[in-house]
């Protein structure tokens, strides 16, 4: 990530593109100060972005340090550029706010999803769990199942942890 880093230095007028790609390489390698500070430095020179899977890897980094505050700033300023409808990081939010140990919000972000998809499915069972909400994750989980959905090995385990926490044993079975 170093020599990456020293490359982005030396492009002139760095893109949307070549943003994200430094973002999300630090965000995949688990350098969360440095995308903190890469995209506070974007929004302190007010840098214009418009790429909202740039977006997804801010709040990806967001939830894995538990920010709210920067998070809270990330989603407000996607709204704001009108990329809202276009996140694919809609899943992502409710993950960080609920990490972040903001459920009503995690469930705002869920309710707005037209059709959610297993990953945002799991995310909300996922936070209910991490918070010992058994109840609430079952009951999404029950929805889910109702619209159609799929759950994958993630939304099971995200069950059997809500249950387990819970003392839940008959309904994880």
């Amino acid at each position: 990530m170093e020599s990456a880093s020293k490359a982005f230095l030396r492009i002139i007028e760095p893109n949307d593109v070549s943003w994200h790609a430094l973002i999300s390489g630090y965000c995949r390698i688990g350098e969360f100060g440095e995308c903190i500070i890469t995209f506070t430095s974007l929004r302190r020179n007010n840098v214009v972005l418009l790429n909202s899977f740039m977006y997804t890897s801010i709040l990806q980094c967001c939830s894995a340090i538990a920010d709210f505050s920067l998070g809270t700033q990330a989603h407000v300023d996607a709204i704001k550029r009108g990329l809202i409808s276009y996140l694919h990081g809609e899943s992502a939010m409710v993950t960080m706010y609920a990490k972040c140990g903001r459920l009503d919000y995690a469930y705002q972000v869920f309710e707005s999803i037209d059709e959610p998809d297993v990953v945002a499915w799991t995310a909300i069972i996922a936070g209910c769990a991490y918070h010992g909400h058994a109840s609430e994750a079952l009951r999404f989980f029950r929805r889910m199942q109702a619209c159609g959905v799929g759950p994958n090995f993630v939304t099971f385990i995200a069950v059997l942890t809500a249950c387990s926490h819970s003392g839940l044993v008959r309904e994880a079975e």
